[in-house]
């Protein structure tokens, strides 16, 4: 079974949460739109996720995972995914997988949320979905995502942190 996982900064997304992702979308698939935004809550394959994807990760039990809540953006969500790139082949590497999320997400999301992001008044993180090393290398995808610690946004991000205008 293929699997992703949080990558260090993003488990800490899982001591928010006291509900069960279980309780609340049970086995339903997240609805979308012919843009694939997401319209209606339920699960989103961890090899299905879009760029603008909202999600629940503080209800995902453990630090694997094959699916995620997913909710449409204007419902609340800690995490939001803003970029999306995979790993060259080759050996699995935790270091280069570490490095490449610092440069490719360190660099988007600025294109993403905006140059001020670290100043959003959400408090907002970012840190990245991985493969696991017994996906690879059939799965080198990288999800690259914002976070804050609790159910705090109720809107997208991208454009937050554009500073005044």
């Amino acid at each position: 079974m293929k699997l992703h996982k949080l990558a260090a900064g993003a488990a800490l997304l899982l001591t928010v949460s006291a509900m069960s992702a279980c309780s609340i979308f049970g086995g339903s698939t997240a609805g979308r739109d012919p843009s694939d935004q997401i319209t209606s809550s339920g699960k989103v394959s961890a090899f299905n996720m879009h760029v603008g994807d909202c999600l629940i990760s503080s209800e995902v039990a453990g630090d694997t995972f094959t699916s995620i809540p997913g909710v449409p953006c204007t419902d609340p969500h800690d995490t939001e995914v803003f970029y999306i790139f995979e790993m060259q082949p080759g050996t699995y590497d935790e270091d280069a997988i570490t490095q490449a999320i610092q440069d490719e997400c360190g660099r988007e999301v600025v294109n993403y949320v905006g140059p001020d992001w670290e100043n959003v008044s959400t408090g907002l993180a970012f840190d990245a979905f991985t493969p696991t090393k017994d996906g690879w290398p059939d799965d080198r995808e990288i999800d690259c995502v914002v976070y804050t610690y609790g159910l705090d946004l109720t809107s997208s991000v991208k454009g937050l942190g554009m500073g005044p205008q």
